[in-house]
């Protein structure tokens, strides 16, 4: 809540700024128990109030606030100027103090800090400064997924525990998405929906020499020194999706705003729309073969995401095979990283 308190009292002081020669008096509404007023001797000392440590006079009533809930207080600050300290205005606090019958910018809070809105009350010539109810707003925003794919068998197992020539350099195998997310909130409680639309690339990197084809029946993974007589590099398939995720999250914030725990679940479906096996041979030659490789074009599966402040990390899992059932072996793509 101080978060907002504090844009909120920046806004007020552009306005009264502004507007100064309407009123004399500046009152910010931290809840129904609680009201700061600033009240100036005369529009000049208003015009100081950019002198004013607004931040400290929120903490004062924040501490009355978390204190006494039952207890109802009003402060009024008087603007002075203090002619002993270079002419910087100097406050006084009047606790118990009646509320002024002046035209004031009012401010209503509630518990977070997204969505803010000015509004205008013509009939008493007060300017409101109002938050829009979290439940009547959506949240746009942009996210970028870096981290490591995998893929489990059949058996739950990583294919380099088996031997598999299908097993991957995990820590080369690198997955990248970029998307676009809507999130919606759910009344005023920390639950929130969030879907939109994502692009993602995996990258699966095989061990040793091992490369994949496109047989006439199936895929089929060799390896290149043996099939060809001849070392590489790296090699690797590559495949792009664009999906649809869908994930319910519970979003906590602390007492001046900043978002602290975030926990999200849910799920996703995917269209592949791309894919294509790389070798790089060590006389510096490249083959690249665009293929469908079998694979499957819809995907499905689960997600989850835990952070702390700005650090989220998260964990995809598909549900149905990456290739075609009889086309190739029976491999779950997975990926975790970091969301920024």
């Amino acid at each position: 809540m101080k978060s907002l308190i504090k844009i909120g009292l920046c806004c007020l002081w552009s306005l009264s700024y502004v507007y100064v020669q309407a009123q004399d008096s500046v009152e910010v509404e931290i809840d129904e128990k609680t009201k700061v007023i600033i009240i100036a001797e005369d529009k000049d000392a208003l015009q100081k109030l950019k002198a004013l440590d607004l931040n400290q006079i929120v903490r004062d009533a924040l501490r009355e606030v978390y204190s006494e809930e039952d207890k109802e207080v009003v402060y009024t600050y008087e603007v002075k100027e203090d002619t002993t300290n270079n002419n910087q205005v100097a406050l006084k606090r009047i606790e118990n103090t009646e509320k002024p019958k002046t035209n004031a910018l009012m401010v209503e809070p509630s518990s977070t800090t997204e969505g803010i809105d000015i509004t205008w009350d013509s009939d008493d010539k007060r300017k409101s400064f109002k938050q829009r109810k979290t439940s009547d707003k959506s949240f746009t925003f942009w996210a970028v997924d870096l981290g490591i794919n995998n893929y489990l068998n059949e058996n739950g197992q990583f294919p380099d525990e088996n031997g598999a020539p299908s097993r991957l350099r995990t820590i080369n195998s690198t997955y990248i998405g970029v998307g676009v997310y809507l999130r919606q909130n759910i009344g005023n409680s920390p639950i929130s929906l969030q879907t939109g639309l994502l692009l993602d690339w995996y990258n699966f990197k095989f061990q040793g020499d091992n490369y994949i084809t496109q047989g006439p029946e199936s895929v089929v993974f060799g390896d290149y020194t043996e099939d060809f007589g001849e070392n590489i590099e790296k090699a690797k398939l590559v495949v792009n999706y664009i999906n649809i995720p869908l994930m319910l999250n519970l979003r906590f914030r602390d007492s001046e705003g900043n978002r602290t725990f975030n926990f999200g679940v849910g799920g996703y479906v995917g269209y592949r729309i791309n894919s294509y096996s790389k070798i790089n041979i060590e006389r510096n030659e490249k083959d690249k073969d665009r293929d469908t490789f079998y694979l499957n074009n819809f995907r499905y599966g689960l997600e989850a995401q835990v952070g702390y402040r700005n650090i989220l990390i998260f964990t995809k899992y598909d549900l149905n095979p990456l290739f075609n059932t009889d086309r190739g072996p029976e491999l779950n793509a997975i990926s975790f990283g970091i969301r920024i």
